[in-house]
């Protein structure tokens, strides 16, 4: 119970305190549970919304709050090394590109007690202020903060860019055009850059808001900005490198 209360007041007080506007109506998305798992070149990976129990999560929702957890296969990642960048778009333009991390070899020191079972990565993010997106990358005995500008808005969400189904080549969109489909087996490979997460606002489409996915919206993330018309959103690619 104790470990509960410690939760709630550190989530209360993380990433810049509890929020500074009192008088204005905050938008909470309905953000649905994430498990997707996936082989890429025979590595597993899984990405999973956080659960804590419907307290915790109401704080995180009030608080604006995502947390994903990411856990690749950790054999077959050693002796491999891998870096994450962020793109951010504009307008559907490119306006930057930046590192994350770059990480060093794979091997047991990597990894917590040396176990190599599992390559755990935490990702938490936030809509810090009117201006700023922080992002907390948590990996095994390290970890990231990055900060991105973004507009004033609340309705930023971090969301998946794999998925496990396997699909067709191409795809039909929401603006009724085909698009290569992320089909999982054969298409990333090591030494290829690929989509893991994006922390994007919304798109309309017949009056409702809609969360871009790979299922839906197609592969290729970088133009969802000028294909669905969403201002900004940040991608952020992985690439296991030999």
């Amino acid at each position: 119970m104790f470990k509960n209360y410690l939760l709630i007041i550190l989530l209360f007080f993380s990433f810049n305190g509890l929020s500074q506007s009192v008088d204005k109506t905050k938008y909470y998305p309905e953000v649905q549970p994430i498990k997707k798992s996936v082989k890429i070149d025979s590595i597993k990976v899984e990405i999973m919304s956080f659960t804590g129990g419907e307290l915790i999560n109401d704080v995180l929702q009030f608080e604006g709050i995502q947390y994903l957890k990411v856990e690749f296969e950790g054999k077959k990642v050693i002796g491999k090394r891998f870096d994450i960048k962020a793109k951010e778009i504009w307008n559907g333009e490119i306006k930057e590109i930046s590192t994350v991390y770059e990480s060093p070899v794979l091997n047991e020191n990597f990894f917590f007690n040396g176990d190599t079972s599992v390559l755990p990565i935490r990702v938490i993010a936030k809509h810090a202020n009117d201006s700023i997106l922080k992002v907390w990358f948590r990996f095994p005995k390290l970890a990231a903060t990055k900060e991105y500008k973004a507009i004033d808005s609340d309705r930023y969400v971090l969301i998946s860019a794999i998925d496990e189904t396997k699909w067709d080549t191409y795809v039909n969109t929401p603006d009724g055009k085909s698009s290569p489909a992320m089909v999982n087996e054969g298409q990333i490979k090591t030494n290829e850059a690929f989509p893991l997460l994006v922390y994007t606002l919304p798109y309309e489409m017949q009056g409702n808001l809609w969360w871009g996915n790979v299922n839906v919206c197609g592969r290729d993330i970088d133009n969802w900005g000028k294909r669905f018309g969403i201002k900004h959103y940040v991608v952020f690619e992985m690439e296991f490198k030999e």
